[in-house]
């Protein structure tokens, strides 16, 4: 997850020129429909994009030949908007998606998806740079409760707070050497964006692969932790590793200008779990004393 600059295209000028093209299938329809869309695109900008507030944009129930038509030209762009299509994909953001939080991206996610909402099909705010979580997510925007919603990250501010964390729990006699390893979510259940967030991580997040990637690289982290952590000469203290950890998290934070990429995330766990803390803390100064190896593990 992570809030980005909103981009800068003229959204009005790419609709009246797809409108007056007769080459297309979308055309006359389009044209027709100029007016009604262009309300759309002014409701979408005065709600912040949150489907659930008051004037928030409604389907156009548009005819299933504009409506193709549309889509169409979201999957073969006409010239007009297909240079800005492909920026947004290319470099709208390459290291981290900012719907889920994992490290690339590599397609558009429609937030008021296309199915439904064919007239924002290339409406540059309704287009966020993602990886796989776009399918995964489905059509998924709104849920039966209160307040729950997919956010948004060109308008929602909560994007800029760490919103989740790896939670980190020792299993059975493995402890910590194959704990298991589960998502947090860190809001408490008072605060306004709750039901948003907690919603926008179950069904943008948690379909993924983050649990995948805590379970791939927790072991090669506690294998080797110098490789992660700068760490002073000699014996180490839970004090020491502590600062370590969040000097690496604080890395990663900026490195990806998010809290909420999936190596924050984990590094986030680690940070807030004494015990694990421990843990690695034990296996440093094993390996630094050749008591343990890092095949031991």
């Amino acid at each position: 997850m992570k809030r980005l600059q909103q981009p800068n295209v003229s959204d009005v000028a790419n609709l009246r020129l797809l409108a007056k093209n007769r080459a297309l299938a979308s055309f006359p329809a389009l044209r027709t429909n100029t007016r009604a869309i262009l309300h759309s695109y002014i409701a979408y900008r005065r709600v912040t994009g949150n489907t659930l507030a008051a004037g928030a944009p409604v389907a156009l129930g548009l005819n299933n030949v504009l409506a193709d038509a549309l889509r169409q030209h979201y999957t073969r762009p006409p010239a007009a908007i297909r240079p800005f299509l492909k920026t947004l994909r290319d470099t709208g953001s390459p290291d981290v998606c900012p719907m889920c939080g994992s490290l690339g991206t590599g397609t558009l996610d429609h937030v008021f998806p296309k199915a439904d909402f064919p007239e924002f099909v290339f409406f540059s705010l309704n287009l966020v740079p993602a990886c796989l979580c776009n399918s995964k997510r489905q059509d998924n925007l709104v849920g039966a409760g209160p307040g729950q919603r997919v956010l948004h990250p060109y308008f929602d501010g909560i994007l800029d707070q760490r919103l989740a964390r790896a939670h980190i729990q020792p299993s059975g006699q493995h402890r910590f050497r194959r704990p298991v390893l589960q998502l947090e979510m860190l809001l408490p259940t008072t605060d306004p964006n709750y039901a948003a967030v907690s919603y926008h991580i179950d069904k943008v997040i948690r379909p993924t692969q983050v649990l995948a990637h805590f379970d791939a690289n927790w072991p090669k982290l506690a294998r080797r932790p110098e490789h992660y952590f700068t760490l002073p000469v000699g014996q180490v203290s839970d004090q020491m590793l502590a600062q370590a950890v969040n000097d690496t998290l604080d890395k990663k934070d900026t490195h990806y200008g998010s809290r909420n990429n999936w190596e924050s995330m984990l590094f986030a766990g680690i940070a807030a779990n004494a015990a694990a803390i421990t843990f690695l803390v034990q296996r440093v100064n094993g390996l630094r004393n050749n008591v343990l190896t890092p095949q031991d593990f």
